[in-house]
């Protein structure tokens, strides 16, 4: 049989835009037969900080609403408020066996106690707040709310850090990351490539925008 007769992976996939209930766009390579992705999901949009962006495991396809996206904020919230309270469990029990008589339940964690049991876990009230709109939380405004300072706070700036250090193995991580094999690879590589050529002007929610109208417009050429 002639080749041309086989279908290959590539005939089965393509590349198609998502939308969430936030109107915010996502992409990926998903399977022509059943609508689903078939490796990650990238977020179109720049989160305000990492921990607001949703876990690929909390997203949901619907197979009657082709190329949308939704987020179970239900199941997020969920193990977030589990996570919190195994935390706390965890602090009382450690902090009781370090400090004997002398532990305050009450008080801060110490610095060693925070080494045996981890950083707590991420409170499930941000979460609440995508659910229910906000749009910085959202990565759709710029415009942080004074209570998402406790959640987030804003950096210090130590104006005698160096920018570039030798010992800083970060500062050239995507120089020597290795690449994900399969559609993961090929999708990472269009995505670096459309942003390159995204305006050096446009910045944040309109950064995005653009570099999903330019792979939405790029997925209809491509189907």
């Amino acid at each position: 049989m002639p080749s041309s007769m086989h279908s290959t992976q590539a005939d089965k996939r393509r590349n198609m835009t998502l939308t969430d209930q936030h109107g915010r766009q996502y992409f990926a390579v998903i399977e022509k037969a059943s609508g689903f992705p078939t490796g990650l999901v990238q977020p179109l949009y720049d989160a305000p900080h990492p921990d607001l962006y949703p876990p690929q495991k909390y997203m949901r396809f619907p197979v009657d609403q082709p190329g949308k996206l939704m987020i179970d904020y239900a199941a997020w919230e969920g193990e977030a408020t589990a996570g919190i309270a195994a935390w706390e469990q965890e602090r009382i029990r450690t902090g009781s066996m370090i400090h004997g008589a002398a532990f305050d339940p009450h008080a801060p964690p110490t610095i060693q106690l925070v080494m045996m049991i981890g950083p707590k876990p991420m409170s499930p009230l941000p979460i609440k707040a995508m659910r229910q709109g906000n749009r910085w939380a959202l990565g759709l405004s710029d415009v942080k709310p004074p209570e998402a300072e406790h959640f987030f706070p804003k950096p210090a700036v130590d104006p005698s850090a160096s920018v570039f250090t030798e010992t800083d193995p970060i500062v050239f991580a995507e120089e020597l990351a290795v690449p994900m094999e399969g559609a993961a690879t090929s999708l990472q590589d269009l995505l670096d490539d459309v942003k390159r050529r995204c305006p050096a002007n446009l910045k944040g929610v309109a950064r995005g925008s653009w570099v999903a109208a330019e792979l939405t417009r790029m997925a209809a050429q491509e189907a």
